[in-house]
């Protein structure tokens, strides 16, 4: 920078920060190589998201009262001028906060890939390698404003994508569930698959009497009749697997 010869190893620190300090925030909308990830990979991190972190920072990534916002102008704000190696850092090193960099690499990377992607970083062709180093020492900048493509369906979705363990979804009462399956394009040629009758098991509590069933492992659990069964149904079929009733 001053013309002389300089001990390369001595100043590959200052240099990386003085680097970071004056490199040029992408315009949005711009090619950025620090945001490069593809739409398969965010796709995938969409479901190891749902299982690793939405319990803390919410399924939408704006945070609740278990953790901060993972999207919005704070985040993008906050690291639109910074190496994204840093953002890559914090996540695969103190996340998930259970399980502190207990994830492989490549879930790491894939989840990072849904976090751009919710926030409006345009895909690329290849997905985000965190080793790599222009991907490491490159600028998130702001996304693009155009209207991100759909995420691909995942061809495998993760138990706790397809589970609905509590009686709003999850222990925070979110009502919200990423299967993506039904839409407002399919909603309408829906059929009953079959039905599951309470009859044999006398009448109800009272004449509006409804249930909620718990998904879990492609099983339903229920409740039925005046004494409140619990019953288990296989979610395929509508057959009882067994049932449980205190004498």
């Amino acid at each position: 920078m001053t013309g002389r010869s300089v001990n390369r190893g001595r100043l590959a620190s200052p240099l990386v920060l003085i680097s970071s300090i004056f490199w040029v925030i992408p315009a949005a909308g711009a090619e950025n190589p620090g945001a490069s990830y593809s739409l398969s990979q965010a796709a995938e991190g969409r479901g190891l998201y749902a299982e690793h972190c939405a319990s803390c920072h919410g399924m939408n990534l704006r945070g609740n009262e278990s953790g901060p916002a993972l999207s919005g102008k704070a985040f993008q704000d906050r690291w639109a001028t910074r190496p994204a190696g840093q953002l890559f850092d914090i996540t695969t090193i103190s996340m998930p906060s259970t399980n502190p960099g207990g994830l492989a690499a490549r879930d790491y990377a894939a989840i990072l890939g849904f976090m751009l992607y919710q926030n409006g970083y345009s895909a690329g062709a290849t997905d985000l390698d965190l080793k790599l180093k222009l991907s490491r020492n490159g600028v998130l900048g702001y996304p693009d404003t155009s209207e991100q493509p759909p995420l691909p369906t995942s061809s495998v979705l993760p138990n706790l994508m397809t589970d609905w363990l509590h009686h709003r979804g999850t222990p925070h009462s979110t009502n919200y569930s990423p299967l993506d399956l039904i839409h407002e394009g399919n909603v309408a040629d829906l059929e009953v698959a079959w039905r599951w009758k309470s009859d044999n098991f006398g009448a109800s509590p009272w004449p509006n009497y409804q249930v909620t069933p718990l998904m879990a492992n492609g099983v339903l659990y229920a409740t039925a009749g005046a004494r409140r069964a619990v019953v288990a149904i296989d979610a395929v079929t509508g057959e009882t697997i067994w049932m449980y009733r205190l004498d």
